[in-house]
């Protein structure tokens, strides 16, 4: 991220940085870079360098709404690739993929819907997405999702919901 946001395209809007978490918590409260021996300007910096990633938590979801997708999961694996599951849920890693591809695609909904609404011409190349317009519209956004209930804050991260 420091790279990144030296070389400006933390905020130009080319790039979406997402990160996701692979164990539940290691990023939440990281504030390493807060207390480490550089100096104050590069503290400025790595803050302002990671306020432009989206971190992806996969959290290990209960209850029934889980159990319900983790069926239905087995029940298509069987049904269209014949293969069972051994364990009694799915991995939370199935879930999770899931649900960032849930919002993801909710995103880019949102976001096309809103540039469609912009006279285009025909012979004209399809618009680039501003990656920082797509990751914002990640952001500050509750839904239920297959596994998981989920509320996306601004300061990215997520918190889970009770379904």
């Amino acid at each position: 991220m420091r790279i990144a946001h030296h070389r400006k395209i933390t905020h130009s809007g080319e790039y979406a940085f997402i990160h996701t978490e692979l164990i539940e918590g290691e990023a939440i409260g990281n504030t390493s870079w807060a207390g480490g021996s550089e100096s104050d300007e590069t503290k400025q910096t790595l803050k302002e360098a990671y306020q432009a990633l989206l971190i992806v938590s996969l959290n290990q979801p209960l209850g029934d709404f889980y159990k319900n997708f983790s069926d239905e999961v087995k029940q298509r694996a069987l049904k269209s690739y014949n293969y069972t599951y051994n364990e009694e849920m799915v991995n939370y890693f199935t879930a999770s993929f899931h649900d960032s591809v849930l919002l993801l695609c909710r995103a880019l909904q949102d976001y096309h819907n809103m540039t469609d609404s912009e006279p285009t011409d025909s012979q004209s190349p399809p618009a680039r997405i501003d990656g920082r317009q797509l990751v914002a519209r990640m952001k500050n956004v509750s839904f239920s999702a297959m596994a998981i209930a989920l509320q996306t804050m601004h300061s990215s991260t997520k918190q889970i919901l009770n379904p």
